[in-house]
């Protein structure tokens, strides 16, 4: 079974089809797997599938935990988060 495939299925991911071309179209997922290569990905010489499953789970856990983002005025999103006043419902 090819990688893409047993990776597909663990994160539940979906193939969606976008225009060629189109950054405006996809260009947040596109930073995002940038990241996701330079930060974690190229970073390690994976022995197989699940070697890379694990470290790429916990690098996800930590992008959206932990990870310092520009959009967020260099705050991680945890820290983000403590600044939001609490809503009550």
């Amino acid at each position: 079974m090819p990688t893409a495939v047993i990776v597909s299925r663990i994160w539940q991911l979906g193939r969606q089809h976008v225009t060629p071309y189109t950054p405006e179209q996809n260009g947040i997922v596109e930073r995002f797997f940038r990241s996701l290569k330079e930060e974690c990905v190229w970073q390690y010489n994976f022995r197989n599938v699940t070697e890379a499953c694990v470290a790429i789970t916990g690098w996800i856990d930590w992008y959206n935990s932990e990870r310092p983002h520009q959009a967020l005025g260099y705050r991680s999103p945890s820290q983000f988060r403590a600044l939001q006043p609490k809503l009550v419902a």
